[in-house]
């Protein structure tokens, strides 16, 4: 997996997805609470793996457990606290 910046930007744009590969986000300590990354996983017909900073959850995941989103979705992740993300997977409107 790859991780991404705390200072890198707010949307990320997965290109490589492949049903194995992943991103990591930084650690909750790293960011204030509030602060949002937008995950775009933009195959049509590959999921992405997204996981926490070590020690780290996206909820309702435990500690350390990856979040699979689906083809063509949008993960958005909210700094909820010093121990969790807000995890939402938001589908892409269909044309």
């Amino acid at each position: 997996a790859t991780a991404i910046s705390a200072t890198g930007g707010s949307v990320v744009i997965a290109t490589g997805a492949d049903n194995t590969k992943g991103i990591i986000l930084p650690t909750l300590a790293s960011v204030t609470t509030g602060q949002v990354f937008l995950i775009l996983n933009n195959l049509s017909n590959k999921t992405l793996e997204v996981y926490p900073g070590s020690g780290d959850a996206i909820n309702p995941a435990s500690d350390n457990a990856g979040i699979t989103i689906a083809a063509d979705t949008i993960l958005l992740c909210i700094a909820m606290d010093s121990a969790e993300w807000f995890g939402a997977e938001l589908p892409v409107v269909a044309a």
